[in-house]
């Protein structure tokens, strides 16, 4: 009977170190989760910030406007070539998974 609850103890122990460990785990990834965050945080900040510069030099003059407004219609055409780019890196690798697994059923057959 000792040793059953010697055994019952152990495996408790063992069970509550794996906790401890994915708890640490957890924390770390919690951690550089915050700090991605964070920098995000600031570059959205710096971006408000450029924008308002921006926005009070095209109030300047008609010159300044338009580039404003240029930069803005470059940005955005350039945050659209990213979206398609992502989806076409997806769709390229979907296609290759695909082919590599028909290869494997090929060389099975």
């Amino acid at each position: 009977m000792g040793d059953v609850v010697q055994s019952d103890q152990l495996q408790l122990l063992r069970t509550l170190s794996q906790t401890l460990k994915d708890a640490k785990h957890h924390r770390e990834q919690s951690l550089v989760a915050e700090n991605r965050l964070a920098h995000a945080q600031h570059q959205e900040q710096n971006w408000v910030q450029r924008l308002r510069q921006a926005a009070s030099a095209a109030c300047a003059s008609k010159a300044q406007l338009d580039e404003a407004s240029a930069a803005r219609r470059m940005a955005s055409t350039i945050w659209q070539a990213q979206a398609a780019d992502q989806r076409m890196n997806k769709a390229v690798y979907f296609h290759a998974e695909r082919a590599k697994e028909h290869e494997q059923v090929q060389c099975r057959a």
